[in-house]
C-alpha cells in the first residue's frame, strides 16, 4: 500500500533563514490553520518549544535560533493532523550550506544530502531576502548570484545525474518584512533567469514564495511582534505534492487490486452458478462451497469499497490544501518548463 510518510529537504547558504522558517512554520501550524495542524515528535518538541518561548519573550538577534552549523544536519520530525486526526508523518531535513562543499572533506554528509533529496517529495531552496534590500535591483540580483554559486553548482550536478528524479522545487525568500519596501522593483522571472537559468529549461516545476516571522519584527532592535506571514505556503505546497503522489500511487494500486478482486468475484460467481444449475441436490451437497464463495465475493467487494473510500479521503484532503493555495495564489509564482503559470491544481482532475 502507498505510504503517506515522507521527507522534505531544505537547502540554503548560511544565514539565509532556514532554521527560522522551521520555527515560524511550527509557530503558525501548532495552533492550526484551515483545519490542519502540526505536532512535533521526538527531540524536535523541546527544541521548538524553547525557541518559541525565546521568540515570544526575547528581543534583539538573540530571540532567533542559531543557524545550522557548517555541515550540521537537523532532522525535525512532525505529524500532520487534520481535524485533530493524524494524516501523515514527515521529516524536515535542514542541511547547512557547508554540506554543499563537503564532497571531499566530508563525503558521508555529501552523500547523505543527495540521498535525502532523492527521497524527498519537495526540495526547498532558501534565499536570503536581505540580499534584495537594494534600491537598484541589479545590485540585489548580483548579490544573490554571488550567494548561490555553490547552491547552483550542486543543482547542476544533481540534475545531470538525476534527470528524471528531480522533485518539485520551492524557492523560499526569507525576511519578507525587510524585502517588502524593495520587492516591487524586481521581476521574478528575471531573477530566475539570471540566477537559476538551468531550471528554466528543464522539464520541472518550481515555485517562488516569500515568508516572514512578522511585518514589524525587525523594529526597535528586533523586538517587534511575532506574526508569521506566508509560513504555511511553502509547507502547503509540499503536502499538496505529497498527497498528489500518494493519491496517484494509491489509485494505481486500487485499480490493480480491483481487477484482481473483480476477477475473483467472477470466478466465485461462476462456480455458484454451476452448482445452482445442478438443482436442489447440487445445492444441498455443495452448500458449504456456496457459503465460502459468497464470503469470498463479499470480502472482495468490501476491499474495493474500503480502497475507494481511502482514496476519496485523501482526495478531499488534497482539495482542502489546493483550495487554500488557490486562495493564496497571488503570493505564489509557479513555473513549468521555464514558463510562468498560474497554480490551478489541475492534477486533481486525473484522480
Amino acid at each position: 500500500m502507498a505510504s503517506t510518510n515522507t521527507r522534505f529537504t531544505a537547502l540554503g547558504m548560511s544565514g539565509c533563514g532556514k532554521t527560522c522558517y522551521v520555527l515560524g512554520m511550527y509557530y503558525q501550524m501548532i495552533t492550526g490553520y484551515k483545519g490542519f495542524s502540526l505536532k512535533a515528535d521526538g527531540d524536535s518538541v523541546s527544541k521548538l518549544e524553547t525557541w518559541m518561548d525565546q521568540l515570544d519573550d526575547g528581543n534583539g538577534q538573540e530571540r532567533f535560533p542559531a543557524g545550522t552549523g557548517l555541515t550540521e544536519v537537523s532532522d525535525y520530525q512532525f505529524k500532520l493532523k487534520y481535524a485533530l486526526k493524524d494524516i501523515m508523518t514527515f521529516n524536515w531535513i535542514d542541511y547547512a550550506g557547508g554540506t554543499l562543499r563537503a564532497r571531499e572533506n566530508n563525503p558521508e554528509s555529501y552523500q547523505a544530502l543527495t540521498e535525502s533529496i532523492e527521497q524527498s517529495t519537495v526540495l526547498y531552496l532558501f534565499l536570503d531576502g536581505e540580499l534584495f534590500c537594494e534600491d537598484d535591483p541589479a545590485v540585489g540580483i548580483r548579490n544573490l548570484k554571488k550567494n548561490v554559486r555553490t547552491l547552483n553548482a550542486y543543482l547542476n550536478e544533481y540534475t545531470e545525474s538525476h534527470p528524471d528524479t528531480v522533485p518539485p522545487i520551492v524557492f523560499v525568500i526569507t525576511k519578507g518584512d525587510l524585502v517588502s519596501d524593495y520587492w516591487s522593483n524586481y521581476n521574478i522571472t528575471q531573477i530566475m533567469h539570471e540566477c537559476f537559468d538551468m531550471l528554466m529549461c528543464k522539464d520541472i516545476r518550481f515555485y517562488v514564495t516569500m515568508v516572514s516571522l512578522g511585518e514589524g519584527i525587525a523594529e526597535d532592535n528586533y523586538s517587534g511582534d511575532v506574526e508569521p506571514i506566508g509560513m504555511h505556503l511553502p509547507f502547503f505546497i509540499g503536502i499538496y505534492h505529497q498527497f498528489l503522489n500518494f493519491c496517484l500511487s494509491l489509485k494505481r494500486e486500487i485499480e490493480d487490486e480491483e481487477r484482481r478482486n473483480r476477477g475473483s468475484i467472477a470466478v466465485n460467481q461462476s462456480q455458484i452458478n454451476q452448482i445452482n444449475n445442478r438443482g436442489w441436490l447440487g445445492r444441498l451437497l455443495n452448500g458449504s462451497d456456496i457459503s465460502g464463495q459468497l464470503r469470498a465475493i463479499e470480502s472482495a467487494q468490501e476491499t474495493i469499497r474500503s480502497n475507494s473510500e481511502l482514496l476519496m479521503h485523501y482526495k478531499k484532503l488534497m482539495q482542502a490544501v489546493s483550495s487554500q493555495l488557490l486562495r493564496d495564489s497571488r503570493q505564489i509564482t509557479m513555473y513549468e518548463d521555464g514558463i510562468e503559470r498560474e497554480f490551478d491544481a489541475a492534477e486533481i482532475v486525473n484522480l
